[in-house]
C-alpha cells in the first residue's frame, strides 16, 4: 500500500535523490556500517544487521551486542557492531 500525501509536492521533489543522500539507506532500508558514526541507537543497529525491532532489544538484553544504557536509552558502539557482524556472517539475501 503506497501512502500519499495529503501536501501537494513543491517543485524541488520532482528531483529525485540518490539513498546515499538519505542517511545512507540501502534500497531495501538497511544501512551501511561505512557510514555510520561512531556510536548508534538500536533502529541504526538494526536496521545495519539486518534484524527485526524486538530481536535487536533481545540481543541487547543479552549481551550478544554490547552497548551502553543511558537512562532508559541504548547506545551502540561502531566498533561493537564491525565485531558483531565479524563473528556472525549475515546471510545472503
Amino acid at each position: 500500500m503506497v501512502r500519499r500525501s495529503l501536501i501537494p509536492p513543491s517543485p524541488d521533489d520532482s528531483v529525485e535523490e540518490s539513498p546515499r543522500e538519505h542517511g545512507a539507506a540501502l534500497f531495501d532500508g538497511r544501512v551501511r556500517l561505512e557510514d555510520c558514526p561512531d556510536a548508534v541507537d538500536p533502529e541504526v543497529a538494526r536496521r545495519v544487521i539486518g534484524v527485526g525491532r524486538n530481536k535487536i532489544y533481545d540481543m541487547l538484553r543479552e549481551g550478544a551486542l554490547l552497548s551502553r544504557r543511558v537512562g532508559r536509552k541504548y547506545i551502540i558502539p561502531r566498533a561493537a557492531l564491525e565485531q558483531f557482524i565479524a563473528v556472525v556472517p549475515i546471510p545472503a539475501t
